[in-house]
Protein backbone atom coordinates (compact mmCIF):
# COMPACT_ATOMS: atom_id res chain seq x y z
CA UNK A 1 0.00 0.00 0.00
CA UNK A 2 3.24 2.58 0.93
CA UNK A 3 4.62 1.48 -2.40
CA UNK A 4 1.49 2.45 -4.23
CA UNK A 5 0.96 5.57 -2.54
CA UNK A 6 4.41 6.61 -3.39
CA UNK A 7 4.34 5.78 -6.84
CA UNK A 8 1.10 7.69 -7.26
CA UNK A 9 2.70 10.57 -5.64
CA UNK A 10 5.85 10.49 -7.82
CA UNK A 11 3.73 10.01 -10.90
CA UNK A 12 1.41 13.49 -9.39
CA UNK A 13 4.76 15.25 -8.83
CA UNK A 14 6.31 14.54 -12.36
CA UNK A 15 3.13 15.71 -14.26
CA UNK A 16 3.01 18.73 -11.84
CA UNK A 17 6.61 19.86 -12.93
CA UNK A 18 5.71 19.41 -16.58
CA UNK A 19 2.27 21.07 -16.61
CA UNK A 20 3.95 24.29 -14.51
CA UNK A 21 6.98 24.27 -16.87
CA UNK A 22 4.32 25.38 -19.80
CA UNK A 23 2.52 27.83 -17.55
CA UNK A 24 -1.02 25.60 -17.70
CA UNK A 25 -0.50 23.92 -14.06
CA UNK A 26 -0.74 27.83 -12.35
CA UNK A 27 -4.68 29.21 -11.99
CA UNK A 28 -4.06 32.57 -9.90
CA UNK A 29 -7.90 33.18 -10.18
CA UNK A 30 -8.47 30.90 -8.18
CA UNK A 31 -6.89 32.24 -5.33
CA UNK A 32 -7.27 28.57 -3.96
CA UNK A 33 -4.61 27.12 -1.56
CA UNK A 34 -2.84 24.98 -3.97
CA UNK A 35 -2.23 28.22 -6.63
CA UNK A 36 0.92 28.84 -7.63
CA UNK A 37 2.68 32.31 -6.83
CA UNK A 38 3.80 34.30 -9.99
CA UNK A 39 6.79 35.92 -10.67
CA UNK A 40 6.88 39.49 -12.50
CA UNK A 41 6.79 39.29 -15.96
CA UNK A 42 9.73 40.16 -17.95
CA UNK A 43 8.52 43.12 -20.59
CA UNK A 44 9.65 42.29 -24.25
CA UNK A 45 12.63 44.41 -25.14
CA UNK A 46 9.75 46.66 -27.05
CA UNK A 47 8.35 48.16 -23.70
CA UNK A 48 5.52 46.87 -21.38
CA UNK A 49 3.00 44.27 -23.02
CA UNK A 50 0.20 44.06 -20.44
CA UNK A 51 -1.34 40.58 -22.21
CA UNK A 52 2.34 38.62 -21.30
CA UNK A 53 1.80 35.19 -19.94
CA UNK A 54 2.82 35.80 -16.15
CA UNK A 55 5.70 32.62 -15.87
CA UNK A 56 4.57 30.60 -12.81
CA UNK A 57 7.06 28.80 -10.41
CA UNK A 58 6.59 24.97 -10.37
CA UNK A 59 7.58 24.55 -7.16
CA UNK A 60 5.26 26.40 -4.94
CA UNK A 61 2.50 24.23 -6.80
CA UNK A 62 4.29 20.89 -5.65
CA UNK A 63 4.48 21.87 -2.39
CA UNK A 64 0.74 23.07 -2.28
CA UNK A 65 -0.10 19.17 -4.01
CA UNK A 66 2.36 17.64 -1.64
CA UNK A 67 0.61 19.18 1.35
CA UNK A 68 -2.67 18.29 0.00
CA UNK A 69 -1.92 14.12 -0.79
CA UNK A 70 -1.13 14.38 2.92
CA UNK A 71 -3.79 15.49 3.88
CA UNK A 72 -5.66 12.74 1.51
CA UNK A 73 -3.34 10.24 3.42
CA UNK A 74 -4.53 10.98 6.64
CA UNK A 75 -8.17 10.80 5.40
CA UNK A 76 -7.90 7.82 3.59
CA UNK A 77 -9.58 4.49 4.98
CA UNK A 78 -6.70 1.82 4.05
CA UNK A 79 -8.11 -1.66 2.78
CA UNK A 80 -5.73 -4.80 3.68
CA UNK A 81 -6.46 -8.53 4.05
CA UNK A 82 -4.76 -10.90 6.57
CA UNK A 83 -5.08 -14.25 7.86
CA UNK A 84 -8.94 -14.52 8.44
CA UNK A 85 -9.67 -10.79 8.54
CA UNK A 86 -10.31 -8.67 6.32
CA UNK A 87 -9.35 -5.07 8.00
CA UNK A 88 -10.26 -1.27 7.42
CA UNK A 89 -8.61 1.29 9.36
CA UNK A 90 -6.96 4.96 8.65
CA UNK A 91 -3.84 5.55 7.54
CA UNK A 92 -1.95 6.09 11.03
CA UNK A 93 -3.61 2.91 12.54
CA UNK A 94 -5.61 4.39 15.10
CA UNK A 95 -8.66 3.16 14.11
CA UNK A 96 -8.83 -0.81 12.81
CA UNK A 97 -11.83 -2.73 12.29
CA UNK A 98 -11.58 -5.88 11.37
CA UNK A 99 -14.03 -8.09 9.62
CA UNK A 100 -13.67 -11.93 9.39
CA UNK A 101 -15.98 -14.88 8.67
CA UNK A 102 -16.36 -18.38 7.50
CA UNK A 103 -18.82 -20.88 6.21
CA UNK A 104 -18.33 -24.57 6.54
CA UNK A 105 -20.18 -27.16 4.18
CA UNK A 106 -19.99 -30.76 5.20
CA UNK A 107 -21.15 -33.71 3.80
CA UNK A 108 -21.10 -36.57 6.44
CA UNK A 109 -20.91 -40.64 5.44
CA UNK A 110 -21.37 -43.15 7.60
CA UNK A 111 -20.61 -46.58 6.78
CA UNK A 112 -22.40 -48.44 8.79
CA UNK A 113 -26.72 -48.64 8.52
CA UNK A 114 -28.12 -45.84 10.97
CA UNK A 115 -29.45 -48.15 12.97
CA UNK A 116 -26.34 -49.94 13.88
CA UNK A 117 -24.98 -46.87 16.19
CA UNK A 118 -27.91 -47.70 18.79
CA UNK A 119 -25.67 -50.76 20.34
CA UNK A 120 -23.53 -47.92 21.45
CA UNK A 121 -25.51 -44.69 21.46
CA UNK A 122 -26.55 -44.27 25.41
CA UNK A 123 -30.76 -44.64 25.98
CA UNK A 124 -31.87 -41.69 27.60
CA UNK A 125 -35.05 -42.40 29.24
CA UNK A 126 -36.23 -39.59 32.36
CA UNK A 127 -39.04 -42.72 32.73
CA UNK A 128 -36.35 -45.57 33.41
CA UNK A 129 -33.22 -43.52 34.93
CA UNK A 130 -31.06 -46.18 34.70
CA UNK A 131 -31.42 -45.96 30.91
CA UNK A 132 -31.15 -42.13 31.09
CA UNK A 133 -28.83 -39.62 30.55
CA UNK A 134 -30.79 -36.30 31.22
CA UNK A 135 -33.82 -37.27 27.60
CA UNK A 136 -34.01 -39.33 24.99
CA UNK A 137 -30.73 -39.46 23.01
CA UNK A 138 -30.72 -38.67 19.43
CA UNK A 139 -28.97 -40.86 17.41
CA UNK A 140 -27.13 -38.68 14.28
CA UNK A 141 -25.61 -41.44 12.63
CA UNK A 142 -27.68 -40.14 9.13
CA UNK A 143 -25.25 -39.26 6.39
CA UNK A 144 -26.53 -36.33 5.04
CA UNK A 145 -24.93 -32.61 3.76
CA UNK A 146 -25.35 -29.96 6.58
CA UNK A 147 -23.91 -26.33 7.24
CA UNK A 148 -21.39 -27.10 9.86
CA UNK A 149 -20.54 -23.69 10.94
CA UNK A 150 -21.68 -20.06 9.45
CA UNK A 151 -19.94 -17.38 11.85
CA UNK A 152 -19.41 -13.52 11.40
CA UNK A 153 -16.61 -12.36 13.25
CA UNK A 154 -15.93 -8.76 14.15
CA UNK A 155 -12.62 -6.90 16.17
CA UNK A 156 -12.09 -3.25 16.65
CA UNK A 157 -9.23 -1.23 18.04
CA UNK A 158 -9.27 2.35 19.27
CA UNK A 159 -5.93 5.03 19.37
CA UNK A 160 -4.47 1.01 19.65
CA UNK A 161 -5.09 0.47 23.32
CA UNK A 162 -8.72 -0.53 23.34
CA UNK A 163 -11.49 -2.45 21.23
CA UNK A 164 -13.98 -5.23 21.08
CA UNK A 165 -14.51 -8.43 19.56
CA UNK A 166 -18.01 -10.19 18.70
CA UNK A 167 -18.28 -13.47 17.18
CA UNK A 168 -21.69 -14.64 16.48
CA UNK A 169 -22.82 -18.50 15.21
CA UNK A 170 -25.51 -17.73 12.48
CA UNK A 171 -25.91 -21.16 10.93
CA UNK A 172 -28.05 -24.25 10.83
CA UNK A 173 -27.79 -24.38 15.12
CA UNK A 174 -29.55 -21.44 15.07
CA UNK A 175 -28.12 -18.06 16.77
CA UNK A 176 -25.35 -17.95 19.56
CA UNK A 177 -22.94 -15.96 20.64
CA UNK A 178 -19.55 -17.37 20.17
CA UNK A 179 -16.98 -14.72 21.28
CA UNK A 180 -17.71 -10.89 23.14
CA UNK A 181 -15.34 -9.17 25.64
CA UNK A 182 -13.96 -5.94 25.43
CA UNK A 183 -10.15 -5.70 25.48
CA UNK A 184 -7.56 -3.31 26.60
CA UNK A 185 -4.14 -3.72 24.85
CA UNK A 186 -1.93 -2.01 27.38
CA UNK A 187 1.62 -3.56 26.40
CA UNK A 188 3.08 -6.63 24.96
CA UNK A 189 3.38 -8.07 28.30
CA UNK A 190 -0.01 -7.24 29.68
CA UNK A 191 -3.77 -7.42 28.11
CA UNK A 192 -6.60 -7.50 29.79
CA UNK A 193 -10.29 -8.47 28.33
CA UNK A 194 -13.69 -8.98 30.42
CA UNK A 195 -16.53 -10.86 28.78
CA UNK A 196 -16.92 -13.97 27.05
CA UNK A 197 -14.11 -15.68 24.90
CA UNK A 198 -12.48 -19.61 24.88
CA UNK A 199 -10.76 -20.72 28.14
CA UNK A 200 -7.40 -21.15 28.02
CA UNK A 201 -6.98 -25.01 28.77
CA UNK A 202 -6.99 -27.05 25.39
CA UNK A 203 -4.67 -26.57 22.87
CA UNK A 204 -6.52 -27.74 20.23
CA UNK A 205 -9.63 -25.86 21.43
CA UNK A 206 -7.48 -22.41 21.16
CA UNK A 207 -7.04 -22.86 17.77
CA UNK A 208 -9.07 -21.24 15.52
CA UNK A 209 -12.05 -23.20 13.80
CA UNK A 210 -10.48 -22.74 10.18
CA UNK A 211 -7.19 -23.68 11.11
CA UNK A 212 -7.70 -27.24 12.54
CA UNK A 213 -6.42 -29.97 10.47
CA UNK A 214 -9.16 -31.89 10.07
CA UNK A 215 -13.16 -31.29 10.04
CA UNK A 216 -13.68 -31.73 13.69
CA UNK A 217 -11.36 -31.31 16.83
CA UNK A 218 -9.79 -34.80 18.57
CA UNK A 219 -11.11 -36.37 21.36
CA UNK A 220 -9.10 -34.19 24.17
CA UNK A 221 -11.47 -31.58 23.52
CA UNK A 222 -13.89 -33.47 24.82
CA UNK A 223 -12.65 -32.80 28.40
CA UNK A 224 -11.79 -29.49 28.68
CA UNK A 225 -14.05 -26.16 28.91
CA UNK A 226 -15.00 -24.32 25.59
CA UNK A 227 -16.13 -20.87 26.69
CA UNK A 228 -17.20 -18.95 29.55
CA UNK A 229 -17.77 -15.56 30.72
CA UNK A 230 -15.05 -13.89 32.97
CA UNK A 231 -11.85 -12.48 33.06
CA UNK A 232 -9.01 -12.53 31.29
CA UNK A 233 -4.98 -11.41 31.67
CA UNK A 234 -2.93 -12.50 29.08
CA UNK A 235 0.41 -11.47 26.99
CA UNK A 236 3.82 -12.12 26.70
CA UNK A 237 6.69 -10.33 28.80
CA UNK A 238 9.50 -11.87 27.35
CA UNK A 239 10.57 -12.98 24.03
CA UNK A 240 9.41 -16.88 23.65
CA UNK A 241 7.01 -16.66 27.27
CA UNK A 242 3.37 -16.43 26.38
CA UNK A 243 0.78 -16.28 29.65
CA UNK A 244 -3.02 -16.48 30.75
CA UNK A 245 -4.37 -16.29 33.41
CA UNK A 246 -8.11 -16.33 33.84
CA UNK A 247 -11.04 -16.04 36.47
CA UNK A 248 -14.73 -17.67 34.94
CA UNK A 249 -17.92 -18.74 36.12
CA UNK A 250 -17.25 -22.55 35.35
CA UNK A 251 -18.91 -24.82 32.49
CA UNK A 252 -18.87 -28.73 32.14
CA UNK A 253 -16.64 -29.45 29.63
CA UNK A 254 -16.58 -29.35 26.89
CA UNK A 255 -20.02 -26.82 26.82
CA UNK A 256 -20.43 -23.30 25.82
CA UNK A 257 -23.42 -21.13 27.85
CA UNK A 258 -25.46 -19.25 25.14
CA UNK A 259 -27.45 -16.18 25.68
CA UNK A 260 -30.27 -17.02 28.11
CA UNK A 261 -27.27 -19.70 29.72
CA UNK A 262 -24.97 -16.91 30.31
CA UNK A 263 -25.22 -16.51 33.47
CA UNK A 264 -22.96 -18.64 36.20
CA UNK A 265 -23.88 -22.29 35.76
CA UNK A 266 -22.21 -22.51 39.46
CA UNK A 267 -22.06 -20.90 42.63
CA UNK A 268 -18.72 -20.98 42.84
CA UNK A 269 -15.73 -19.64 39.86
CA UNK A 270 -13.00 -21.55 38.18
CA UNK A 271 -9.37 -20.20 37.80
CA UNK A 272 -7.57 -21.08 34.91
CA UNK A 273 -3.70 -20.64 34.41
CA UNK A 274 -1.61 -21.37 30.70
CA UNK A 275 2.30 -20.69 30.46
CA UNK A 276 3.21 -21.55 26.54
CA UNK A 277 6.65 -21.54 25.69
CA UNK A 278 8.31 -20.83 22.33
CA UNK A 279 12.09 -20.80 23.12
CA UNK A 280 13.89 -20.79 19.42
CA UNK A 281 11.14 -18.77 17.92
CA UNK A 282 13.76 -15.92 17.39
CA UNK A 283 16.87 -18.06 16.21
CA UNK A 284 17.36 -19.55 13.08
CA UNK A 285 17.10 -22.86 14.34
CA UNK A 286 15.97 -26.44 13.32
CA UNK A 287 13.39 -25.89 16.63
CA UNK A 288 12.42 -22.62 15.57
CA UNK A 289 8.59 -23.59 15.06
CA UNK A 290 8.88 -25.50 18.81
CA UNK A 291 6.46 -24.75 20.90
CA UNK A 292 5.26 -25.88 24.69
CA UNK A 293 3.46 -25.42 27.33
CA UNK A 294 0.78 -26.37 30.43
CA UNK A 295 -2.25 -25.51 31.46
CA UNK A 296 -4.44 -25.81 34.36
CA UNK A 297 -8.05 -24.81 35.97
CA UNK A 298 -9.75 -25.28 39.54
CA UNK A 299 -13.24 -24.94 39.92
CA UNK A 300 -14.31 -24.55 43.42
CA UNK A 301 -17.74 -25.02 45.22
CA UNK A 302 -19.57 -26.40 42.19
CA UNK A 303 -23.31 -26.80 42.47
CA UNK A 304 -24.68 -27.22 38.84
CA UNK A 305 -27.94 -24.73 38.66
CA UNK A 306 -30.49 -25.81 36.43
CA UNK A 307 -28.73 -24.30 33.42
CA UNK A 308 -26.21 -26.96 33.54
CA UNK A 309 -26.21 -30.58 31.82
CA UNK A 310 -23.90 -33.69 33.38
CA UNK A 311 -21.14 -34.27 31.43
CA UNK A 312 -21.38 -36.23 28.03
CA UNK A 313 -18.69 -37.02 25.42
CA UNK A 314 -18.88 -37.32 21.34
CA UNK A 315 -17.02 -39.11 18.61
CA UNK A 316 -14.69 -36.81 16.79
CA UNK A 317 -15.36 -37.26 13.16
CA UNK A 318 -19.07 -38.52 13.42
CA UNK A 319 -20.02 -36.37 16.37
CA UNK A 320 -21.88 -39.35 18.05
CA UNK A 321 -22.15 -39.74 22.30
CA UNK A 322 -20.60 -42.42 23.50
CA UNK A 323 -20.78 -42.05 27.02
CA UNK A 324 -23.35 -39.94 29.09
CA UNK A 325 -24.61 -40.11 33.13
CA UNK A 326 -27.39 -41.18 34.59
CA UNK A 327 -30.58 -39.24 34.98
CA UNK A 328 -29.40 -37.43 39.03
CA UNK A 329 -25.86 -37.78 38.56
CA UNK A 330 -24.15 -34.49 38.84
CA UNK A 331 -20.32 -32.64 40.00
CA UNK A 332 -20.46 -32.55 43.48
CA UNK A 333 -17.05 -31.42 44.72
CA UNK A 334 -13.89 -29.20 43.01
CA UNK A 335 -13.26 -29.78 39.38
CA UNK A 336 -9.61 -29.52 37.89
CA UNK A 337 -8.12 -29.84 34.65
CA UNK A 338 -4.39 -30.10 33.87
CA UNK A 339 -3.06 -30.32 30.05
CA UNK A 340 0.89 -30.13 29.15
CA UNK A 341 0.72 -29.55 24.90
CA UNK A 342 3.12 -28.76 22.47
CA UNK A 343 3.50 -27.88 18.57
CA UNK A 344 6.22 -28.30 16.33
CA UNK A 345 6.56 -27.23 12.65
CA UNK A 346 9.48 -27.27 10.55
CA UNK A 347 8.72 -26.35 6.35
CA UNK A 348 6.29 -28.74 5.38
CA UNK A 349 5.93 -30.94 8.94
CA UNK A 350 3.93 -30.60 11.41
CA UNK A 351 2.97 -32.33 15.10
CA UNK A 352 0.66 -31.46 17.46
CA UNK A 353 0.49 -33.47 20.54
CA UNK A 354 -1.88 -32.71 23.93
CA UNK A 355 -2.77 -34.72 27.06
CA UNK A 356 -5.91 -33.62 29.46
CA UNK A 357 -7.00 -34.90 32.30
CA UNK A 358 -10.56 -34.13 34.21
CA UNK A 359 -11.44 -34.66 37.73
CA UNK A 360 -13.98 -34.40 39.29
CA UNK A 361 -16.21 -35.54 42.56
CA UNK A 362 -19.48 -37.12 40.68
CA UNK A 363 -22.70 -38.84 42.21
CA UNK A 364 -26.06 -38.19 43.20
CA UNK A 365 -25.50 -36.55 46.18
CA UNK A 366 -22.17 -35.51 48.45
CA UNK A 367 -22.31 -38.15 50.42
CA UNK A 368 -21.96 -41.15 47.80
CA UNK A 369 -19.87 -39.20 45.25
CA UNK A 370 -17.12 -41.10 43.75
CA UNK A 371 -14.07 -39.10 42.46
CA UNK A 372 -13.22 -39.68 38.47
CA UNK A 373 -10.40 -39.52 36.75
CA UNK A 374 -11.37 -39.13 32.94
CA UNK A 375 -8.23 -38.61 30.42
CA UNK A 376 -8.04 -37.98 26.87
CA UNK A 377 -4.34 -37.41 24.24
CA UNK A 378 -4.07 -36.76 21.15
CA UNK A 379 -0.92 -36.85 18.62
CA UNK A 380 -1.70 -35.47 14.97
CA UNK A 381 0.88 -34.71 11.81
CA UNK A 382 0.93 -33.32 8.77
CA UNK A 383 2.92 -32.86 5.76
CA UNK A 384 2.50 -30.35 3.13
CA UNK A 385 3.30 -30.59 -0.70
CA UNK A 386 3.81 -27.18 -2.03
CA UNK A 387 3.53 -25.12 0.90
CA UNK A 388 4.32 -24.90 4.67
CA UNK A 389 2.66 -26.05 8.19
CA UNK A 390 1.63 -23.74 10.74
CA UNK A 391 -0.59 -23.68 13.62
CA UNK A 392 -2.29 -20.95 12.33
CA UNK A 393 -3.28 -23.24 9.20
CA UNK A 394 -1.52 -24.89 6.21
CA UNK A 395 -0.38 -22.41 4.14
CA UNK A 396 0.68 -22.60 -0.03
CA UNK A 397 3.55 -21.45 -1.40
CA UNK A 398 1.55 -20.05 -4.65
CA UNK A 399 -2.16 -19.51 -4.27
CA UNK A 400 -4.30 -21.48 -6.70
CA UNK A 401 -4.41 -20.31 -10.39
CA UNK A 402 -4.96 -22.44 -13.19
CA UNK A 403 -3.93 -20.15 -15.63
CA UNK A 404 -0.49 -20.01 -14.47
CA UNK A 405 -0.32 -23.89 -13.92
CA UNK A 406 -0.23 -23.11 -10.22
CA UNK A 407 -2.70 -25.72 -7.69
CA UNK A 408 -2.16 -24.67 -4.31
CA UNK A 409 -1.04 -27.00 -1.57
CA UNK A 410 -1.98 -30.55 -0.45
CA UNK A 411 -1.78 -31.08 3.00
CA UNK A 412 -1.31 -35.04 4.37
CA UNK A 413 -2.93 -35.73 8.11
CA UNK A 414 -2.92 -38.29 9.77
CA UNK A 415 -3.54 -38.83 13.79
CA UNK A 416 -4.61 -41.23 16.44
CA UNK A 417 -6.58 -40.29 19.87
CA UNK A 418 -8.00 -41.78 22.90
CA UNK A 419 -10.28 -40.99 25.26
CA UNK A 420 -11.00 -43.26 28.54
CA UNK A 421 -13.75 -43.14 31.09
CA UNK A 422 -12.69 -43.29 35.03
CA UNK A 423 -13.93 -47.27 35.43
CA UNK A 424 -15.33 -46.21 38.50
CA UNK A 425 -18.34 -44.37 36.34
CA UNK A 426 -19.45 -47.94 36.07
CA UNK A 427 -20.67 -50.55 38.31
CA UNK A 428 -22.78 -53.60 38.04
CA UNK A 429 -24.94 -52.64 41.02
CA UNK A 430 -27.85 -49.94 39.82
CA UNK A 431 -27.40 -48.38 43.26
CA UNK A 432 -23.63 -46.91 42.60
CA UNK A 433 -23.49 -46.88 38.75
CA UNK A 434 -23.41 -43.98 37.48
CA UNK A 435 -23.06 -44.31 33.61
CA UNK A 436 -26.25 -43.96 31.26
CA UNK A 437 -27.21 -47.77 29.74
CA UNK A 438 -24.53 -48.78 26.61
CA UNK A 439 -22.09 -45.99 27.64
CA UNK A 440 -18.84 -46.81 26.51
CA UNK A 441 -15.77 -46.76 28.56
CA UNK A 442 -13.40 -45.74 25.92
CA UNK A 443 -13.18 -44.46 22.60
CA UNK A 444 -10.03 -44.70 20.16
CA UNK A 445 -9.69 -43.32 16.72
CA UNK A 446 -7.68 -43.18 14.16
CA UNK A 447 -7.99 -40.81 11.10
CA UNK A 448 -6.41 -39.76 7.78
CA UNK A 449 -7.08 -36.90 5.60
CA UNK A 450 -6.15 -34.94 2.84
CA UNK A 451 -6.31 -31.29 2.64
CA UNK A 452 -6.54 -29.16 -0.85
CA UNK A 453 -5.24 -25.55 -0.05
CA UNK A 454 -6.33 -23.47 -2.42
CA UNK A 455 -5.13 -19.94 -1.24
CA UNK A 456 -5.53 -18.27 2.32
CA UNK A 457 -9.08 -18.49 2.19
CA UNK A 458 -10.52 -21.74 0.48
CA UNK A 459 -9.99 -25.25 1.01
CA UNK A 460 -11.60 -28.44 0.33
CA UNK A 461 -11.19 -31.05 3.24
CA UNK A 462 -11.75 -34.72 2.86
CA UNK A 463 -11.31 -37.07 6.13
CA UNK A 464 -11.97 -40.25 7.08
CA UNK A 465 -11.75 -42.12 10.90
CA UNK A 466 -12.55 -45.32 12.15
CA UNK A 467 -13.59 -45.13 16.28
CA UNK A 468 -13.08 -48.13 18.08
CA UNK A 469 -15.34 -48.60 21.32
CA UNK A 470 -14.27 -50.91 24.93
CA UNK A 471 -17.79 -51.67 26.84
CA UNK A 472 -18.05 -49.96 30.30
CA UNK A 473 -19.36 -52.25 33.12
CA UNK A 474 -23.29 -52.62 32.59
CA UNK A 475 -26.21 -53.44 35.49
CA UNK A 476 -27.73 -56.56 35.15
CA UNK A 477 -31.33 -56.70 33.40
CA UNK A 478 -30.65 -53.29 31.76
CA UNK A 479 -30.12 -53.46 27.76
CA UNK A 480 -26.98 -55.12 26.84
CA UNK A 481 -24.73 -54.15 24.49
CA UNK A 482 -25.02 -56.72 21.37
CA UNK A 483 -22.12 -55.47 19.69
CA UNK A 484 -19.73 -52.79 19.61
CA UNK A 485 -19.00 -51.92 16.10
CA UNK A 486 -16.65 -49.30 14.83
CA UNK A 487 -17.77 -45.74 13.51
CA UNK A 488 -16.46 -45.83 10.31
CA UNK A 489 -17.10 -41.60 8.41
CA UNK A 490 -15.79 -39.73 5.88
CA UNK A 491 -16.94 -36.24 5.85
CA UNK A 492 -15.74 -33.93 3.09
CA UNK A 493 -15.57 -30.12 3.48
CA UNK A 494 -15.73 -26.68 1.31
CA UNK A 495 -14.61 -24.10 3.63
CA UNK A 496 -14.59 -20.42 3.32
CA UNK A 497 -13.06 -17.60 5.28
CA UNK A 498 -12.18 -14.47 5.25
Amino acid sequence: MEKRKSVFALAVSVGAVILGSTGVWADNSTGGPNASTPTAATAPSGGNDESATPTVTPVAGLEGLNNHLALLEKQAVVLSVEHNYVDLSDSQGDVVLKIGGVVQEDYRDYFQPNSSYYDYVPIGSTAEPELGASGATTNKSASTFLNRKTRLDLIALFDHLVGFRYQAELGSTGYAIQDAYAFIKADPALQFQAGKFKVPVGLERLQNDTDNLFVERALPTDLVPNRDLGVEATGSPWNGVNYSVALTNGTPDNLTPNNAADQSLTNGRESTGRVYLTPFDSEDSFLKGLGFGLSGSWAWNVNWNSNAYPNYFVTSLGQQQFFAYRTGVSPQGDFYHWSPQGYFSNGPFGLLGEYVQSIQDVGFSKADAVALTHRAWQLAASWVIGGKASFLGAVADKDLDLRKGQWGALEVAVRVHQLTLDPNSFSASAATNLAATNSAQQATAYGAGLNWIFNPHFKLVFDFEQTNFVEGLQVPGTKALTSLLPEDVFTVRAQANF
